[in-house]
């Protein structure tokens, strides 16, 4: 009787306030940031690996003055497009996407994050 009195004062005593802790998170990973975002047209050179399930798109960039060539996956986790997704002939050379840096204002996540969203790019 002892014991599951001991138990029972144990289990409020030390797992409620790390339940009440763990679930009471209402931040994001590395807290809550605030980011300027910046959009630049990413010019499709052409397609990597065309023969799998999956492709790699290379992309010319300028967001610095200087143009620079970036793959697809580089900049999105690593992540290729499957053909069953996005078809390689809908991916024409030429074509302007999105390039997308955020760079952050204040908060403690990553200082630069960039990215390419396969949206039309738009001149505003």
């Amino acid at each position: 009787m002892v014991v599951k009195k001991n138990l029972k004062f144990y289990l409020i005593v030390f797992f409620l306030p790390i339940l009440s802790i763990s679930c009471n998170n209402n931040q994001h990973d590395g807290g809550g940031c605030k980011y300027d975002t910046k959009i630049f047209p990413a010019t499709v050179i052409g397609l990597v690996d065309t023969a799998n399930l999956s492709y790699d798109v290379l992309f010319e960039v300028n967001a610095s003055g200087i143009l620079d060539t970036v793959r697809y996956s580089d900049k999105n986790n690593h992540h290729r497009i499957f053909i069953a997704d996005i078809p390689t002939d809908s991916l024409v050379p030429g074509s302007q996407y999105q390039y997308v840096i955020r760079k952050r204002l204040t908060g403690t996540c990553s200082p630069v994050v960039d990215f390419i969203v396969l949206e039309p790019y738009q001149a505003l």
